[in-house]
């Protein structure tokens, strides 16, 4: 069988059959036992090419097929030397310039990617001129680009991403004839920078540099409708999470100046006095104000936040606001303190106590003298919440976002979603419980530490 035969009945059928590993051993057969022309092993190594990237993809052990890749890269060019370029088809070059840059996706440091890349731009261009043009390796380059973009399997493929198009922009700085080129990989940059954003980054940094590239894009394209858009959306948002900031931090100052006050009120004000209890409530009530704007924020309690205390202490204020006799706390055990953030823990009563009217309300129901049972097990650091308001006919996770029962879309469905993140900002956790009475709702409060606080 002579080289072509070889190639054609024992190379390419196992190479389109995606054998990558055994279309290398085959190929390796066909450059040494056989004697192919400068056309067969030109067509041979980009076959050869493929399968290496494969196996270095596929084995996760890349280092021992990069020195047989860059010597059948070597070879690829030395051999295109003996041939007539004008005479070969532009799709192989192409796919072999594109194998490059997934090679050195593979084998360089992000840092090291923006060199060899356009070391090797460059060789294509040189040895397959006049045939190919620049612009046809750069349509490959931008589409290895926004592939690498979207390799989300890889934990570092958004820098990989940036080195790889800065690269493409230092290679055409200044040339005029390739606005289209510049102005695609001006769009991704500022799509990856602004969207994809490492852990850390400031949104302002963000939203500035990614302004920089639209520029960038509208300076080649004055009347570009998607850099426009975009960069008009980034500064409107900016400027609303500037607000948002400016409202949180705003808004902790005088919640802070208010609790002071009223604290100062309160320490002057007999405990007899006719007002008393309503001081205390509006005391209470910006408490749970101040833990919405924290739990919003998903901030976990400061250390100077925990408290030792007993939960009876936070759950009878709820109670006793209410009018509801303080019969509906049951302790079951030695009372004893437990270490909790006050603030939110109430807050997870108040949503729960807050359902429950709501519950006997929309099922036209009258509150009965004992509304609700808190059990505070002591000895085992549970307590179980339950009501009998109906019980809940909802399928799937309550504790989602607007997941209600009510019949109603507007702004319910919120408060076991807070009660669920309140406990698990103090790394407890609130659960539905598995048996739930015929007649109403069963929650278990957890305050036993998990294992790994949630971040």
């Amino acid at each position: 069988m002579n080289a072509m035969g070889f190639y054609n009945t024992e190379c390419l059928p196992t190479y389109r059959e995606r054998d990558y590993a055994k279309t290398r051993e085959l190929l390796f057969r066909f450059f040494n036992d056989y004697d192919p022309d400068a056309m067969q092993k030109i067509r041979a190594r980009l076959a050869m090419g493929t399968s290496l990237i494969a196996c270095m993809y596929k084995r996760g052990s890349p280092d021992i097929y990069i020195p047989e890749f860059i010597e059948n890269l070597e070879r690829y060019f030395s051999e295109l030397e003996e041939v007539d370029i004008t005479t070969l088809a532009p799709e192989p070059f192409l796919d072999y310039f594109g194998l490059t840059i997934n090679f050195s996706l593979i084998k360089d440091a992000p840092e090291d990617i923006q060199a060899s890349v356009s070391e090797s731009f460059n060789r294509f261009v040189l040895a397959t001129a006049p045939k190919m043009k620049k612009e046809e390796y750069l349509a490959i380059w931008v589409r290895e680009i926004d592939k690498e973009r979207r390799n989300f399997g890889s934990p570092d493929h958004i820098e990989r991403t940036i080195k790889l198009a800065k690269a493409l922009l230092l290679e055409i700085d200044g040339n005029e004839d390739m606005k289209a080129y510049r102005i695609a990989v001006n769009r991704i940059l500022a799509d990856v920078v602004y969207f994809y954003h490492s852990e850390g980054t400031k949104e302002s940094d963000r939203a500035r540099e990614a302004i920089t590239y639209l520029e960038s894009v509208l300076v080649d394209s004055p009347k570009d409708l998607h850099a426009e858009s975009f960069k008009k959306d980034i500064n409107k948002f900016s400027e609303t999470s500037l607000q948002i900031h400016r409202f949180h931090h705003d808004s902790n100052t005088r919640l802070g100046s208010m609790h002071v006050l009223i604290e100062k009120i309160i320490n002057k004000c007999p405990g007899d006095a006719p007002y008393y209890s309503d001081i205390l409530g509006l005391n209470r009530q910006l408490s749970a104000l101040r833990a919405i704007t924290m739990l919003a924020k998903d901030k976990q309690p400061a250390t100077d936040d925990w408290q030792k205390i007993d939960p009876a202490e936070i759950i009878f204020p709820l109670i006793h606001e209410r009018k509801w006799p303080k019969h509906c706390v049951i302790r079951d055990g030695e009372p004893s303190e437990w270490t909790v953030w006050p603030e939110y823990t109430a807050l997870v009563f108040e949503n729960l106590l807050k359902n429950t009217v709501e519950a006997y309300h929309r099922r036209l129901m009258d509150i009965p003298g004992i509304p609700c049972e808190i059990r505070i097990f002591y000895n085992d650091g549970k307590i179980e919440y339950r009501d009998f308001a109906g019980g809940i006919n909802l399928a799937g996770d309550i504790f989602e976002p607007y997941r209600s029962s009510k019949g109603v879309v507007s702004d319910t469905g919120l408060g076991l979603t807070q009660a669920k993140k309140a406990m698990e900002l103090q790394n407890y956790r609130i659960i539905l419980a598995n048996r739930q009475p015929e007649n109403g709702a069963l929650f278990i409060i957890d305050f036993n530490k998990k294992k790994q606080r949630i971040k």
